[in-house]
């Protein structure tokens, strides 16, 4: 019996890597890439973001918000499984991070806020 037939093939990767201090420029980079196909696409973000890291004024009230709501959300997913919801258990605060997902002039921060509940 013959020897199975080897398959042979390639795999071309390129990688690019561009440095600017523009929030423009790298959407506008992104937009360019995604049209022509490029996949995946990764970007990564250095420096201090959009004016740099906002102070407790700008964090706290988000921050309270997104503990409320995940308390809200909690709460209906514990009617919804049928238990009911105890106490917070934990709360964890991401650092900011910047997010430029608003699209070209609309850099804003991100927070992520975990809450963890006891459930009975």
């Amino acid at each position: 019996m013959p020897d199975a037939p080897i398959r042979l093939g390639y795999q071309v990767m390129l990688q690019i890597q561009i440095g600017t201090t523009s929030i423009d420029q790298t959407v506008t980079v992104i937009q360019i890439a995604t049209k022509y196909g490029v996949s995946p696409l990764n970007s990564f973000i250095k420096g201090p973001g959009p004016g740099g890291p906002p102070d407790a004024s700008v964090l706290e009230p988000a921050i309270n918000q997104a503990t409320s709501q995940a308390g809200a959300n909690a709460q209906a997913a514990a009617k919804a499984a049928g238990v009911t919801l105890g106490g917070m258990k934990s709360v964890e605060v991401g650092a900011p991070m910047p997010s430029y997902m608003g699209g070209p002039g609309a850099p804003m921060w991100q927070v992520q806020v975990t809450v963890t509940y006891n459930v009975g």
